[in-house]
């Protein structure tokens, strides 16, 4: 936030022109899923490619707006050849329930993993949705869309884990 501030600042005095973007949930392919801060959706496919239990905190009706990484870089450049000025949201607009991705991944994969619900974790935010105006004002269109990053996530770690599976 202090780095809007001061970019907002350089900006009104016309000293520089800037730009921060603002990432919502970005999932895709090469996510570690073992990484502290990996996203949901890869820890959600390597589990169920392994047919290992998912585990979703809380009722699972949370939802959260995900944004496919090639359209995160595409954003990047996008705005680093614009005249445009400010701050924008990254991500579709549009909301997703935690139990539907999680159902979507099981089907795509044909996944036997169980689902298990745990506890929710304190303090997290139930709904979480972006808004994009600003952005496709701009003229910025995403080239994808949810289903075909979460249809190339989910085969990047289908191959992943085939060929780890068969070289062992």
């Amino acid at each position: 936030l202090d780095g809007e501030y001061y970019c907002s600042m350089f900006a009104r005095e016309k000293k520089l022109n800037t730009v921060c973007l603002r990432y919502f949930n970005v999932f895709g392919a090469r996510q570690d899923p073992k990484s502290p801060y990996a996203a949901a959706i890869p820890i959600f496919v390597s589990r169920a490619v392994k047919n290992e239990p998912i585990i979703i905190y809380g009722d699972g009706e949370q939802t959260r707006d995900f944004v496919y990484v090639k359209d995160v870089v595409a954003a990047n450049v996008f705005m680093s050849q614009s005249s445009a000025s400010g701050v924008f949201n990254v991500a579709y607009g549009k909301k997703n329930t935690i139990n539907n991705i999680v159902g979507k991944i099981l089907k795509q994969t044909g996944s036997n993993s169980k689902v298990i619900h745990m506890p929710e974790r304190p303090g997290e935010i139930k709904h979480s949705l972006a808004s994009i105006q600003k952005l496709l004002s701009c003229g910025f269109e995403p080239s994808s869309d949810f289903e075909a990053g979460l249809n190339n996530t989910i085969d990047f770690f289908k191959t992943k884990y085939s060929v780890l599976q068969s070289s062992t």
